[in-house]
């Protein structure tokens, strides 16, 4: 949780390079209002998200400019590729044999990051992707789902959490709950039987006695 000492530095800072915001910085109201829409933050990440704005920023931060900084660190911290990135990521994994023997051990690929996996299906699935000619438009549809998925994952981790709390408390309209009711749509988007239902053609096979490993 961030603190009012630490907001109170991260303005005193914030003054010395924009000193005609000093009195603002100063400002009691000012480190009241910052501490409030900043509670739910780390110290330590406040301080990281500060300081990379002024050793990065030209102009005087938005409050909103700081939770984004913070986001970004963090994303750069755990790697999030960009859409370019992961799509060599994608093509990497499809050139990869989906399973391999070695000295009597099976070894599977290992699975795609869950958000990239995500704008894969969101453009029809690694099967599509398999039998499409189209290099070029395949990866124009991929890096703008991966970019609007990535804008969501920014968006939920910058919102306010009085914001989500409420907006999670709130009744959905009547739309809305259409598209989120049990059964109206499956984690693909579209009319396929749930998982666990045995598909037209029987059970899957039993599971290899072998033993299992992964591989990157």
């Amino acid at each position: 949780m961030a603190t009012e000492a630490v907001v109170k530095g991260m303005l005193a800072a914030f003054a010395k390079n924009w000193p005609e915001k000093a009195d603002h910085c100063a400002s009691e109201k000012t480190v009241a209002f910052w501490t409030e829409y900043l509670a739910d933050m780390d110290d330590g990440l406040l301080r990281a998200a500060g300081k990379t704005i002024l050793s990065e920023a030209h102009y005087f931060p938005r409050l909103a400019d700081v939770r984004e900084m913070a986001f970004r660190l963090q994303a750069d911290v755990v790697g999030l590729p960009d859409a370019y990135q992961a799509w060599a990521m994608v093509k990497k994994w499809m050139s990869r044999p989906a399973t391999l023997f070695h000295r009597g051990v099976r070894y599977r690929r290992k699975p795609l990051p869950p958000v990239i996996r995500q704008a894969v299906d969101g453009i029809g699935g690694v099967d599509m992707l398999a039998l499409s000619e189209n290099d070029m438009a395949d990866r124009a549809r991929f890096v703008e789902a991966y970019n609007n998925l990535v804008a969501r994952m920014r968006h939920q981790a910058t919102m306010l959490p009085e914001v989500r709390d409420t907006v999670r408390a709130a009744a959905l309209p009547e739309a809305l709950r259409a598209l989120t009711a049990e059964g109206a749509m499956n984690e693909r988007g579209d009319n396929a039987p749930p998982a666990d239902v045995i598909p037209p053609d029987g059970p899957p096979p039993p599971k290899t006695s072998a033993a299992e490993g992964t591989w990157r």
